[in-house]
């Protein structure tokens, strides 16, 4: 019996997972000793992040063949643009600090990756894309719910992601993965994983670039340039 494509994706980036799990950004977060500054660099890279997810959402959401498919990815990008982007203003006013103005170096990267995949692969491919920006965060929330407290200073954004409206949604979107899979060429298939895996990756840099503050290398000199 062939397996579903999200087991193939799920175990393939099994490795991956753990890397997450176990990534000092993670770590703290559970111990509530993250720095505040590095929880905040990584609201404001990935609510930008988040613009291009609604973006790609959109996109896939006209590209799907069925009508309800394409229905719950547009109701999805709606809801990018509003809760989730309501709960980041709630900190940045709390924090007193305001959106970044610009993309780092993972949170470009991931953005591209998505616009593409939704706009130049097929339904499928950007279905696959996206999975992981569902799928990981409700894995990882979990994960660090289970070992923090709950007078734990994150543990309110943690809870963002282990709610059984937000688990439906995840549910909803590994599910339509899998039914595009099932229509789908092997050729496709392989595409939908590598796209699945790259994602992956890149949600992984998020955390990364937030915990090292990672910069943009300083611009060459004009005149180096010449």
């Amino acid at each position: 019996m062939k397996r579903k494509f999200s087991t193939r994706a799920i175990t393939a980036v099994a490795p991956i997972m753990r890397g997450i799990y176990d990534h000092p950004f993670n770590k703290e977060m559970i111990a509530g000793i993250l720095r505040r500054n590095r929880f905040l660099y990584y609201l404001q890279q990935d609510n930008l992040r988040l613009l291009a997810f609604s973006r790609a959402l959109a996109i896939a959401g006209g590209k799907v063949p069925d009508p309800e498919d394409a229905a719950m990815l547009v109701r999805l990008a709606g809801q990018g643009f509003g809760a989730e982007l309501e709960r980041r203003s709630t900190y940045f006013k709390e924090y007193n600090a305001k959106p970044a103005p610009r993309e780092g170096p993972a949170c470009m990267a991931y953005s591209k990756h998505l616009l593409e995949r939704a706009g130049l692969g097929s339904p499928a491919e950007a279905v696959a894309a996206l999975l992981p920006g569902f799928w990981i965060r409700r894995e990882t929330g979990v994960y660090v719910r289970t070992l923090a407290s709950e007078d734990n200073f994150y543990f309110r954004w943690i809870e963002n992601y282990t709610g059984d409206a937000y688990s439906e949604t995840v549910d909803e979107t590994i599910a339509l993965a899998d039914r595009l899979a099932d229509r789908a060429a092997a050729k496709e298939r392989r595409r939908m994983l590598d796209s699945f895996i790259v994602s992956s990756r890149y949600e992984y840099c998020l955390w990364d670039d937030a915990y090292f503050l990672t910069p943009w290398p300083p611009a060459p000199a004009a005149e180096a340039m010449v």
